[in-house]
């Protein structure tokens, strides 16, 4: 899979989760949402190997509340 592939999909799942979301502090389209996400997938999913579904564990979702709540 190509990594422009890879990234598309990645990017239309968090997509999908923020679209769903009726709990998101910010909006989609909200500079902080946007620079939190890309961080979160550059970062953690991209550089350090994490599995994209790490994202959903409660324990993820509880450090991102507390990163920025």
């Amino acid at each position: 899979m190509s990594s422009t592939n890879q990234k598309n999909k990645i990017s239309q799942h968090f997509r999908k989760r923020n679209q769903a979301s009726q709990h998101s502090a910010y909006h989609t389209t909200y500079p902080r949402q946007t620079e939190l996400s890309t961080a979160i997938v550059n970062d953690l999913i991209i550089k350090l190997g994490l599995p994209l579904s790490i994202v959903e564990r409660s324990a993820f979702i509880n450090f991102m509340k507390t990163v920025d709540p």
